[in-house]
């Protein structure tokens, strides 16, 4: 029997609101980029730092706008929920997950245990992450749905399917760039053109 799909397992997981999260956090990876410059001393760990920033911003922004997207926890572990599941999403391999994201928070426990309360004991200690496979130049390959352990065991990882348009991602806060206008044309208005507009000695009040 071959891996489920992540709407198998629960069924608001679905292909649609997954592909959803994964554009935001590809777009805003790639975005990031645009930024980046090595030449004036940005190093990976900032960058690292920077992304991981603006894609929570992002998912908070979005929660906003899908009612099955919310925000449990926006500390540094920041753990979103789609459709009641808990999610935590990192940059790497889903065969090797960072050791980091396998720790389970309490809210994230608690949550888990809520969304798969249907479950017997021998699958609720599965978590989800999303993982951000990228190249040597830090874009976006592939993003992942998978499961995990605090053990370090993976299993169910599903590349999620992302539309081919890259979204721009503008930052509200930048001063905005004036816009350069034709100038205006400008016409002379002889004595008859006034009087007849009314302007002239014999116009009316």
């Amino acid at each position: 029997m071959g891996p489920k799909k992540p709407w198998e397992r629960h069924f608001s997981l679905t292909e649609e609101r997954l592909r959803i999260v994964a554009e935001i956090l590809r777009d805003v990876r790639n975005d990031a980029l645009e930024d980046f410059s090595a030449e004036r001393g940005d190093r990976a760990w900032g960058h690292g730092c920077r992304v991981y920033e603006r894609s929570c911003e992002q998912l908070n922004r979005a929660s906003e706008k899908f009612d099955w997207l919310d925000i449990h926890d926006s500390s540094l572990h920041f753990i979103f929920k789609i459709g009641g599941v808990p999610v935590r999403f990192y940059r790497g391999d889903p065969d090797n997950p960072n050791r980091n994201l396998l720790r389970i928070c309490p809210g994230e426990l608690e949550q888990q245990q809520q969304a798969f309360a249907f479950l017997d004991d021998n699958e609720s200690g599965w978590f989800w992450r999303i993982a951000v496979a990228t190249d040597a130049d830090e874009r976006v390959l592939e993003i992942f749905m998978l499961e995990v352990r605090d053990s370090g065991e993976t299993r169910n990882a599903w590349s999620i399917p992302l539309n081919g348009d890259v979204r721009v991602l503008h930052d509200v806060s930048a001063t905005p760039q004036p816009v350069k206008l034709a100038p205006p044309v400008v016409e002379v208005r002889t004595a008859d053109r006034k009087e007849e507009d009314g302007d002239g000695p014999s116009g009316g009040r």
